[in-house]
């Protein structure tokens, strides 16, 4: 008897084990509508700007796998209304409610997991992608790498070679953040690609005056770092966010964006950001998104002149970015940062108590982290162990969530480069890490450790 897509989520959904359950779903490739329902929950650029599900009482009776399947396609056509904009508000959620109500109990349970994105399969993207090769979109954005620096005879030498004429921007200290509009709607997402839900009121200016079609690459940032993240990791909509800024440094065509391609010049999208944005018409008194500061320097002693003056400012440091290079998806070499203090993001695999005879006898004082990539000695992969720069309130989480730490994501900072076997030297610990905060060798590392 043919199975309805609702049998097979059901039927996954109750197999137990990884193997087991990519066997089953290997045995239904073919089944168009299951792939369009995957596709729709997990590929991180689909939105359907529906915080909730309609609540309405399922009355629908047991129907065959036929019936089963036109409903779901009715939900999914509806969805893709949403996700345009051709359906938006009161009229999205009716005609999503007036379907739910002819589904029965399971199909509605099935369909509010679609509703919501949160499927909750034990199927992760990646056993997706290996079954349907290319459903997925992969979110990715540029990312820096560190330049090698020294200080010789009091001299501040730079050891890793640059473009000139180059930009160079202050480095902030905030959450990056990938700001989408399609169909009138925005999203904003974290460069894991977590959406970003409660900065609502940079989501109604940019509803308002930004460009649709179009994506911004940018910085969130609050008066400090702390009440920055508390805005953007709560679980609450009442979070008061209007000491959040968007600082927007690129943008680029949402087609480009998506599939990857070659975008024009960086001089010329940086240069296009306050036309995408509607500046010449947008006020711009108190607005909460503004276009990035920054400079083009023609020398060395140029750009450590203005790097100098954004380390005074509090500053971390700055980033440097090639004017003549595309935006490149993933880490390189067009985009580099320099900072005083070099910080790596590592990931906790073990917490430490405190040496007999110290003041932390007894207490749990130090961590253990591992960094991406780190190389392999005679007892396993390069460690570094933390023991310095946290606070009385770090302390006192470190014995409280002891074990619930390990796997957990973390910044220390120390001077470069990595010593010889690979560890941090002089590590200081600077702040824990969000998951979806972080680079995807972070994220690959933070899932192999906890698994």
């Amino acid at each position: 008897m043919k199975k309805s897509v609702f049998d097979i989520l059901e039927s996954v959904e109750e197999t137990q084990g990884t193997k087991a359950k990519t066997e089953l779903l290997a045995q239904h490739v073919s089944n168009v509508r299951l792939a369009e329902v995957l596709q729709l929950t997990h590929d991180p650029y689909v939105n359907f700007y529906i915080g909730k599900v309609p609540k309405v009482t399922p009355c629908g009776a047991d129907v065959g796998p036929t019936t089963s399947d036109l409903s779901l396609q009715r939900l999914i056509d509806a969805l893709k209304q949403c996700m345009t904009g051709q359906l938006r508000g009161n009229a999205g959620r009716d005609l999503i409610a007036e379907i739910l109500v002819g589904m029965n109990e399971r199909e509605h349970k099935w369909a509010s997991r679609i509703i919501l994105k949160k499927m909750r399969l034990g199927v992760g993207d990646s056993t997706i992608e290996k079954l349907w090769p290319g459903l997925l979109s992969s979110f990715e954005v540029a990312l820096a790498k560190e330049i090698d620096w020294e200080i010789k005879e009091d001299k501040f030498l730079l050891k890793t070679p640059i473009t000139y004429p180059a930009r160079v921007e202050p480095k902030w200290d905030g959450f990056r953040c990938i700001a989408v509009k399609t169909g009138g709607k925005v999203t904003l997402y974290a460069r894991s690609g977590r959406v970003f839900e409660r900065a609502k009121k940079i989501d109604a200016w940019l509803e308002k005056w930004m460009q649709d079609g179009w994506v911004l690459d940018g910085e969130l940032m609050g008066e400090e770092w702390n009440d920055t993240a508390s805005i953007v990791s709560s679980k609450k909509n009442h979070k008061d966010d209007s000491g959040l800024k968007y600082h927007v440094f690129d943008c680029l065509p949402l087609d480009v964006w998506r599939s990857h391609g070659v975008s024009e010049a960086y001089a010329n999208r940086q240069a296009k950001i306050a036309e995408v944005l509607n500046m010449s018409t947008a006020p711009d008194v108190n607005a909460p998104v503004t276009v990035a500061q920054g400079k083009t320097v023609s020398s060395e002693d140029e750009l450590l002149q203005y790097y100098h003056e954004c380390v005074s400012m509090n500053y971390e440091g700055v980033m440097i970015k090639r004017l003549d290079t595309s935006y490149v998806f993933g880490r390189s070499m067009d985009v580099m940062k320099l900072k005083p203090i070099v910080t790596y993001d590592g990931v906790v695999t073990e917490v430490l108590e405190g040496k007999e005879g110290t003041k932390w006898e007894g207490t749990l004082s130090r961590i253990r982290i591992q960094l991406p990539n780190a190389p392999m000695l005679v007892d396993g992969p390069a460690q570094t162990i933390v023991g310095t720069g946290f606070k009385d309130e770090d302390r006192a989480f470190l014995n409280e969530k002891r074990h619930s730490l390990i796997g957990r994501a973390c910044e220390v900072e120390g001077q470069p480069p990595l010593s010889e076997d690979g560890k941090v030297r002089f590590p200081r610990f600077v702040r824990w890490r969000e998951d979806w905060d972080v680079s995807p060798e972070v994220s690959a590392l933070i899932k192999q450790i906890k698994a």
